[in-house]
């Protein structure tokens, strides 16, 4: 009875009915004191999120969490995003308790790449540090840690291609492969993913001009249409069908443009 009377002197149980905690171990003012996130990634504009709530972004560089705090998750702020999964660290309780103010975490995203080639069934091999093989067209694949400096592409009967990527986190590469003749060849490109952002904004451009359009020329259709109902002039008439066809290629060019910026973001 005296080891047990001494046993329950020397800890405390929480409401709950958990695991005792030894009041030594962690102090109380220890156990609730803020902490300072120090966050290091690959991606400043990436979106910082603490147990699901939205903080900021990376490039914050600093953030304030609670001791309870258990998840830090980082999502790519790109339009293509939906293809690239978040990286997250979960923090131990006991590190956020017995660190000191400052924890530092570090997330980096993977670079992904998509490569194919017309034949297919290049060879496909990147370089980071070294070049090593990664399969053969098409492939799809993530590099970790760098970006790969440079992809190459052989297969037997046609040049050999070297493609430079991007340092984003999504590249894409499609290319047709020449012929070999004699010997072999090494072809240079360098392709800039913010180049291809300007048909996505042209096409949502077209596609709001044409519900414009087409709202516009409607109205004025069914204004004369009145007139005509109540009227019963023939002269009218020509002119409602002008409006009307008006109005239905506005709503083409609209249905266009809103084709063309749904089928970038299935390919990208």
């Amino acid at each position: 009875m005296a080891r047990q009377a001494e046993h329950r002197d020397d800890s405390t149980t929480s409401p709950a009915g958990r695991t005792p905690v030894m009041n030594e171990a962690v102090p109380v003012e220890m156990a609730v004191r803020a902490r300072t996130l120090k966050l290091r990634t690959n991606v400043p504009e990436a979106l910082v999120f603490i147990d699901s709530k939205l903080v900021g972004r990376a490039r914050e560089g600093t953030f304030r969490i609670q001791t309870d705090a258990r998840l830090v998750q980082l999502t790519a702020p790109t339009l293509g995003a939906w293809s690239i999964e978040p990286v997250s660290r979960r923090l131990s309780p006991v590190l956020l308790r017995t660190a000191p103010d400052t924890v530092e975490v570090e997330l980096t995203f993977p670079y992904h790449y998509y490569i194919n080639s017309a034949p297919y069934g290049a060879e496909v091999r990147v370089r980071t540090d070294s070049l090593r093989q990664v399969g053969r067209t098409p492939v799809r694949f993530a590099v970790h840690g760098s970006p790969a400096s440079e992809i190459v592409l052989t297969l037997d009967g046609y040049r050999e291609e070297t493609w430079v990527p991007t340092t984003a986190l999504w590249n894409r590469h499609v290319t047709a492969l020449d012929p070999a003749e004699t010997g072999s060849s090494t072809v240079l490109v360098t392709v800039d993913e913010k180049k291809r952002w300007w048909i996505d904004a042209v096409s949502l451009v077209v596609a709001g001009a044409g519900a414009a359009t087409a709202v516009h020329y409607k109205f004025k259709a069914d204004r004369r249409y009145e007139v005509y109902s109540q009227s019963g002039d023939p002269s009218l008439r020509p002119e409602i069908r002008r409006l009307d066809t008006r109005s239905a290629v506005g709503l083409g060019v609209m249905q266009a443009g809103l084709a063309l910026f749904a089928i970038r973001m299935v390919l990208d």
